[in-house]
């Protein structure tokens, strides 16, 4: 900071010759700016929590079974349109009703999920449910939701089958992230298996913070949806074939060739 030469003005240096603000007006400013951006943000329920709780409130949605009964520090709500156990509560999670209530509770009957508490859970699993579902918005639907159940920094863990290589859909997969940061999450891991691909994602505290991600990452290509490769299907290239052509002057041309040249001579 030798080179400042301090003006009359203190809102303002010159600086090699030119009048610039100082260094405290730009910080001044830029506080100014962000206090007036996140105007209306409630800071009361983003506090550390005094005690931690025992159990993580985890929610397990499409999964016929509960594989996640046996994890002790897991209080875990399963349900399922079509359950195969009798531990697995039934549910239609696309209409499903959230209820915002003091004391929140999951809403059962006949062991039929009638609705579900909004931010209540810390965890939520979609384990082989997206693809089930045939149309980019109601994936979106469902995925809304869950944003409405989590809690603020709750994570969603979404499973997805994928037997390709992790550079075929690669595009969707970008465009996922776009639309999840449009909803209020941001993408914390992405990993790729030979068969699934597994992508975690967490509440932001302010959807404006993953807003404002989708505003500085945003392609041309990306679009508000959940696209999957089924959707255009009947529009994909058709992979080309890896089994090599005989060429009409590969040896076993050559040869069968030569042979019916020449009679065929009984010995």
């Amino acid at each position: 900071f030798s080179e400042f030469v301090p003006s009359i003005d203190r809102r303002f240096v010159e600086f090699k010759g030119f009048v610039v603000p100082s260094i405290k007006c730009i910080l001044l400013s830029f506080i100014k700016l962000s206090l007036d951006s996140w105007t209306g943000f409630d800071c009361s329920q983003y506090r550390y929590m005094k005690n931690v709780p025992e159990k993580i409130k985890f929610l397990d949605i499409g999964t016929c079974f509960n594989p996640f009964a046996k994890v002790l520090y897991f209080e875990v709500t399963v349900a399922d349109l079509c359950p195969s156990t009798d531990d697995v509560l039934q549910t239609d999670f696309l209409n499903v009703q959230i209820k915002s209530m003091e004391n929140p509770t999951v809403g059962l009957e006949n062991n039929t999920v009638t609705y579900l508490p909004t931010i209540y859970y810390e965890c939520v699993v979609f384990s082989l449910l997206l693809e089930y579902m045939p149309s980019s918005e109601q994936r979106i639907n469902c995925c809304s939701k869950a944003y409405e159940l989590l809690r603020p920094q709750g994570i969603l863990i979404i499973i997805t089958p994928d037997s390709d290589h992790v550079g075929r859909n690669a595009v969707l997969m970008k465009n996922w992230r776009h639309t999840f940061n449009c909803l209020g999450f941001m993408r914390i891991r992405f990993e790729k298996l030979p068969h699934i691909t597994c992508l975690v994602f967490r509440k932001s505290v302010d959807p404006r913070i993953s807003a404002r991600w989708c505003i500085l990452h945003k392609e041309s290509y990306m679009t508000f949806s959940l696209k999957i490769p089924q959707d255009n299907k009947s529009n994909t290239l058709a992979v080309p074939s890896r089994k090599k052509r005989k060429s009409a002057y590969s040896p076993e041309v050559i040869l069968s060739r030569k042979m019916e040249e020449y009679p065929r001579v009984d010995l």
